[in-house]
């Protein structure tokens, strides 16, 4: 397994339209390294605030990943000015943009990423359930419904209950809904609930957990990959697993994937058997966690990318990381077990720490938040 490495002083455009993931993508690109260059067409003041920023350009980006000569000329335009070396989309937007336009970019290269349909099959819940069937990739039974006559047809009549409703799109469980009976599922799908909208994906719920692999691959072969559990929501549990390694190794085959992907997998109870229930071509909040156990993934992605070495590899580390949060807590009541904290997640902490002014714009805005809501209420009840 690559670990990871350190390009120095490297200039690397980091391209976004949703804040969301940016904050951790910074986080490995400053541990390369890397001189960081935010470009994206959001208003994004924590991002701004990173010390990981060198400089922040709002820009207008286009509204579909198509060609787009303003875009192209502003990026040669720039990379020249500032020796950008690399770009690195940060969300799947901004891959599919990145993908359709790289190959007139005259002066940088592109993190690795597939091309724009690849994207979109992997990224779209339906057509990503049509391409497991397709490949015959072990996955729960799935149904696509595109109108209330499939409720009656024959596959929903091979379902088994409890089941799992999700829209095409979204991530981290956005809009999935847990159905009982097929009453309930009908139910839900006209009740208009705007993520109930039709066509959505029907999936039955497999009784286990849920685990998450994530791949770095090119041409189909995988470069890098780490695999976590999620026993709760501020814990992270890095193993090892050749079923679900194999799993990710078939998806990137068959896709002929290039670029970073997280694949989600429900492990079933009693025997252990892995289900591959969705992906998301893309970098994720947590990616960055897979550095404290030596894999780099935005490092060996760039190494990949630019024709530079890369590291050697290294023993595939185990343990359990915990949430900054949950870890902070810890150490400041060591009575309560901080020694149990481990080493990878004292060094998430300080890493976190190492940047505090993102993190202070955060709890601001929050508690501004909290402030508002409560003086909303407060008028109500006048």
């Amino acid at each position: 397994m690559a670990a990871a490495g350190r390009i120095v002083a490297m200039n690397v455009i980091l391209l976004f339209r949703q804040e969301v993931f940016v904050k951790g993508v910074l986080r490995n690109l400053g541990a390369s390294g890397a001189r960081v260059h935010v470009v994206t067409n959001v208003r994004a003041p924590a991002v701004r605030l990173s010390r990981f920023c060198h400089r922040y350009e709002l820009i207008d980006l286009p509204g579909e990943p198509v060609y787009s000569f303003h875009f192209i000329e502003w990026m040669n335009r720039y990379t020249r000015a500032h020796g950008i070396e690399l770009v690195v989309p940060a969300d799947v937007e901004s891959a599919r943009l990145l993908s359709v336009n790289r190959f007139a970019m005259l002066s940088c290269e592109s993190y690795p990423i597939s091309r724009k349909d690849v994207l979109l099959t992997l990224d779209n819940k339906c057509r990503f359930a049509a391409f497991l069937d397709r490949h015959r990739i072990a996955t729960p039974r799935t149904v696509v419904v595109e109108s209330m006559a499939d409720l009656d047809g024959a596959a929903m009549g091979e379902m088994t209950f409890p089941v799992i409703v999700k829209p095409p799109q979204g991530s981290g469980g956005a809009g999935a809904e847990r159905q009982e009976t097929p009453a309930d599922l009908r139910a839900y799908l006209t009740s208009g609930a705007p993520l109930a909208a039709l066509p959505v994906v029907v999936q039955e719920f497999i009784e286990g957990e849920t685990v998450g692999i994530n791949i770095l691959a090119k041409d189909g072969e995988i470069v890098a990959s780490t695999i976590m559990r999620e026993p709760d929501p501020e814990t992270l549990v890095f193993i090892s697993d050749e079923r679900i390694e194999a799993l990710g190794r078939r998806v990137a085959a068959a896709a002929r994937y290039t670029g970073f992907a997280n694949i989600d997998l429900r492990v079933r109870a009693g025997d252990g058997e892995p289900f591959i229930i969705e992906c998301n071509p893309r970098f994720g909040f947590r990616t960055w966690v897979s550095m404290l156990y030596g894999v780099n993934f935005v490092d060996i992605g760039m190494r990949v990318a630019t024709g530079r070495p890369l590291p050697g590899a290294a023993p595939r580390r185990h343990g359990r990381y915990v949430h900054h949060r949950q870890c902070l807590k810890a150490l400041l009541r060591p009575w309560r077990r901080a020694a149990a904290v481990s080493a990878e997640s004292r060094r998430g902490l300080r890493l976190v720490l190492s940047d505090p002014l993102p993190l202070i714009h955060g709890l601001a805005r929050r508690a501004l938040s909290r402030l508002a809501a409560r003086l909303g209420m407060a008028r109500t009840e006048g």
